[in-house]
């Protein structure tokens, strides 16, 4: 016969378990870093674009698509007045390059040193070697070197974060204003009512035996104001953000993992310079994931 004292002592050990489980953890996704901190850091960019372009009767396609990986030793070499590295040095272990259907190559060989440093507006400068890399290079190093920024970079906290203590499950919007002014810091505009999304307490995740917050935010941005030529007008241009971030649960500790999805589609009609009708269609995939394991 079953006990049903022991069946009480149970659901009460359960129910200590949802609690501790349950309970409430600061909301912290900024991490503030010091000069010198060194790790090892994992990281991949993706980018796959559609442009479809319609001149008069004749259609015509477009695409590009690459994956760049990059593993090597990190230390960082400055950061800014909140602790967000601006500089950082990183020793390559490998750092290759997947085009289309193409075979994976090195995009920078191992041993190398890069040097990625904030400059302002998104824009980070990058040398290899003490040497600048060509311009295509750049670009797919810095999708994998988002973790440098500099003074006026996005706070994840501002955009994202919540003001008090949040338990696994909890849902909150993200800060409409903070994010449209992130998004308006590239080469686009979008004002604060057009951009909506909430931010969730997932859950903890185990990643190599410790303990981490799962956040993820998902954000939808619409009529964006694009810089396009002047015979051309945006019909429709939207993205949809997703941003996860691994967190230790001690504030002091940095964050495990960041990544970022965007997914952006613009329709535009107008005219060509030789008067010929134009119709464009872009979807651009981008995708950011960065890992970190701190050295003892």
């Amino acid at each position: 016969m079953v006990s049903l004292s022991r069946c009480f002592a149970l659901l009460v050990a359960i129910g200590g378990l949802q609690s501790a489980i349950a309970q409430p953890y600061p909301i912290k996704l900024e991490r503030p870093d010091v000069v010198g901190a060194t790790f090892t850091i994992d990281a991949t960019g993706v980018s796959r674009q559609t442009l479809s372009q319609k001149v008069g009767d004749e259609s015509r396609n477009q695409e590009e698509d690459y994956r760049v990986s990059l593993a090597g030793d990190a230390s960082v070499l400055a950061v800014t007045s909140r602790g967000a590295i601006s500089k950082l040095s990183v020793k390559v272990k490998t750092c290759e390059v997947q085009s289309g259907k193409e075979s994976a190559r090195a995009l920078i060989a191992p041993g190398a040193t890069i040097i990625a440093e904030g400059k302002g507006h998104g824009q980070v400068a990058i040398t290899v070697d003490d040497k600048q890399p060509e311009a295509d290079v750049v670009a797919k190093l810095q999708s994998v070197l988002a973790v440098v920024g500099s003074e006026d970079s996005s706070d994840a906290d501002k955009m994202f974060g919540a003001t008090e203590s949040k338990s696994p499950g909890d849902e909150w919007k993200i800060n409409a204003e903070q994010c449209a002014k992130e998004l308006s810091q590239t080469d686009m505009q979008v004002a604060p009512e057009s951009v909506s999304g909430k931010v969730k307490f997932t859950g903890m995740r185990d990643v190599a035996g410790q303990q981490n917050l799962e956040i993820v935010a998902a954000i939808t941005a619409k009529d964006l104001k694009l810089e396009l030529p002047a015979t051309l007008q945006a019909q429709t241009a939207t993205a949809q953000v997703t941003f996860t971030a691994l967190v230790p649960p001690d504030p002091k500790l940095p964050a495990r993992l960041m990544q970022m999805e965007v997914d952006f589609n613009l329709s535009a009609t107008g005219k060509r310079e030789d008067g010929k009708p134009l119709s464009l269609e872009v979807q651009r995939k981008t995708s950011t994931r960065v890992e970190r394991i701190d050295h003892q």
